[in-house]
């Protein structure tokens, strides 16, 4: 599926940079989008099991009920996780979005800056200019969960856990400040924009049990 792969392009003036990880993690790469018919992944070094529900618009929680997997969801590069429990059904919603329902923290804004692709039409988050030289923060305060390769067009991506039910994530073409299992609060700086002016970009999406939600419903007003 894949949808978050397949967010809005973007012309990014910036410089490439590699994302801070353990030495057992593999060089921060572009992935390629999700196979929206696949039925199993094959882990790869580097991947975590909430980087691999969120690839596949899968409810992270699902994911590890359906493999046997249980907290803290260690898994291993080479083993092959089953993404539906049926041919044709999948774990969660893949490919829809809905606006938010029931009670939900208290999210800010990752960054002051202009929004060039909203959500919807393709778009699972909300795609932004953010002026070179300022910090990209977390919404919330939360867990580190990913901090590895990028979307389409980013170089590198960062998911934050906030609690059972509610995921943040950022996509951006600067280093990353953070690594997976770092408790942060909110606004605490996970990446610092590199590029000229206001051409460095941020992809930026809020999902819940799974499924994307429009991050414009739940920021503070500014």
């Amino acid at each position: 599926m894949g949808g978050i792969d397949r967010a809005l392009p973007l012309l990014l003036c910036v410089a490439l940079a590699a994302c801070a990880g353990t030495p057992s993690r593999a060089p921060v790469a572009e992935r390629s989008p999700a196979d929206a018919s696949a039925a199993t992944y094959r882990v790869r070094q580097g991947d975590t099991l909430y980087s691999i529900a969120w690839r596949h618009g899968l409810d992270y929680k699902a994911l590890a009920r359906l493999n046997g997997i249980r907290a803290p969801y260690v898994i291993r590069p080479g083993q092959t996780l089953a993404l539906r429990s049926a041919p044709s059904s999948a774990l969660a919603p893949s490919g829809g979005s809905s606006r938010a329902t029931g009670r939900a923290p208290t999210f800010r804004w990752p960054g002051v800056g202009r929004v060039l692709g909203s959500f919807g039409h393709g778009n699972k988050g909300v795609d932004m200019a953010i002026r070179a030289g300022t910090s990209i923060g977390s919404v919330a305060a939360g867990e580190v969960v990913y901090a590895g390769g990028g979307l389409r067009g980013y170089r590198a991506l960062v998911i934050v856990k906030h609690d059972s039910r509610w995921l943040s994530a950022y996509s951006f073409n600067s280093q990353c400040r953070v690594k997976e299992g770092d408790l942060i609060v909110a606004g605490a700086p996970l990446a610092d924009v590199r590029g000229q002016g206001s051409a460095a970009a941020l992809h930026f999406e809020i999902r819940k049990d799974g499924t994307p939600v429009d991050p414009r419903d739940l920021m503070e007003s500014r």
